[in-house]
């Protein structure tokens, strides 16, 4: 059958009826028994996950639906159920927004692969038969630790990939609530509730929609607790599911309490990696190669001998031109140092003649300037005495206003010498 003419209770699980009826498990010559233990221990497997991360019910029921459609992709000889089992679990607490222990004291979820590994790691000690006491932690730096991971981290990849990335679920318990509301039944929805939890370990969420499976439930949990259902309309007709759907539903979830526990059944097998194909090599080409790579090194090499000789040749010539070129400026150089002598004497003397000139000048504008200076300052002193004569002061008093006069310049002087002072600080 096609995708295209698959019915809409198989579109709306995401599995075929073609995967249903020929699923790659059995392609691979596992038969049906097998596979349905396997598929009975990989979600125990994800409820006891879920109960000791401390995580939501929800989150342990996505991943079993998960899980179950993933087998329905791919065949378990080829994929490992225990990684698998683990690598939905991880898919679905994403999806779920769960995480191990809750949330964070700021409200947020943390996901931690260790946390994952180190539960499998001590489930597998438990399914030994090993004591409490005797489980050892996993070491977090060894290699079994490190190859969990890696195949944790691979198998979430797959596992979306082989889904189409499609991670939308329904779940029955959602429907039993409403229909009880509607029944008035309240006392069968916690064992109502209770078989929907046990339907995920079958196939039901592939074959079924969530309504169908929740009132097969409802009709278990009214017979178990002895409560007379609606017959007229019955309560297929009232929901608007078939009658034969019911019934099977009820007898698949009936199936579970008459079989073993159920065990890990080794059919997974290891993919080896490819061997790698020898390469004869031909020692004449090899030869070959090997003369062409010494003639080429050599020619380089002779190349670069010719390069050096050239430069050594070139600077041996410029050498030679410049020493003929000072050994015949020295023969012929005698005059010119004749001459050169005889110029600095000239200039010498023209300088000692120049500053001799200049300091006689100097000192008689010297004597000239201080008699002048003498006599101005004589003047000026006595035209302050007549016009403070005149004003009616004494020298006592000028005396008075020299000292204020000085004192405000000082302190104008030392106002100047801080605004420069800060005037370099901002500068700087």
């Amino acid at each position: 059958m096609t995708a295209s003419a698959v019915p809409l209770i198989e579109t709306a699980n995401f599995v075929s009826a073609e995967e249903l009826e020929n699923p790659p498990s059995r392609v691979d010559g596992i038969d049906a028994e097998t596979e349905v233990s396997l598929r009975i221990y990989g979600c125990e497997l994800i409820q006891e996950g879920c109960i000791l991360l401390k995580m939501p019910q929800t989150c342990a029921a996505t991943g079993q639906i998960l899980f179950h459609r993933f087998y329905y992709k791919v065949s378990f000889k080829r994929y490992d159920v225990e990684i698998s089992a683990m690598a939905a679990l991880f898919l679905a607490a994403k999806r779920e927004e769960c995480s191990p222990g809750g949330h964070d004291k700021d409200g947020r979820t943390t996901l931690r692969i260790k946390d994952f590994v180190n539960t499998w790691h001590n489930m597998k000690q438990r399914r030994m038969n090993k004591k409490p006491k005797d489980c050892v932690p996993i070491n977090p730096w060894g290699e079994t630790f490190a190859d969990m991971k890696t195949r944790l981290v691979a198998s979430e990849r797959v596992l979306l990939k082989k889904l189409g990335f499609i991670l939308f679920v329904e779940h029955p318990h959602k429907f039993v609530i409403m229909y009880c509301q509607q029944l008035d039944a309240w006392e069968l929805a916690q064992k109502a509730w209770d078989y929907c939890n046990d339907s995920l370990r079958t196939n039901l969420c592939c074959r079924y929609p969530a309504d169908t499976i929740a009132v097969g439930a409802i009709y278990l949990a009214a017979r178990a607790r002895g409560v007379k259902l609606p017959e007229n309309p019955s309560i297929c007709d009232i929901f608007h599911v078939k009658t034969e759907d019911i019934e099977d539903v009820k007898l698949a979830i009936c199936a579970l309490y008459t079989r073993e526990k159920a065990k890990l059944i080794q059919v997974y097998e290891k993919r080896q990696k490819p061997k790698k194909i020898p390469v004869v090599k031909d020692e004449a080409a090899e030869k070959e190669k090997e003369a062409a790579a010494a003639a080429a090194a050599a020619a380089a090499k002779a190349k670069d001998a010719e390069k050096e000789g050239k430069a050594k040749d070139k600077k041996d010539g410029e050498r030679g031109r410049s020493r003929s070129a000072s050994q015949g400026s020295e023969a012929s150089g005698g005059g010119d140092r004749r001459r050169d002598r005889r110029d600095d004497r000239r200039s010498r003397s023209r300088s000692r003649s120049r500053d001799e000139r200049d300091r006689a000048r100097g000192r008689g504008r010297e004597a000239r300037g201080s008699s002048r200076d003498r006599d101005d300052r004589r003047d000026r002193d006595r035209r302050d005495s007549d016009r403070d004569r005149d004003r009616g002061r004494g020298r006592d008093k000028d005396r008075d206003y020299d000292r204020r006069d000085r004192d405000r310049g000082r302190e104008s002087r030392d106002r100047r010498d801080d605004r420069d002072r800060r005037d370099r600080d901002r500068r700087r």
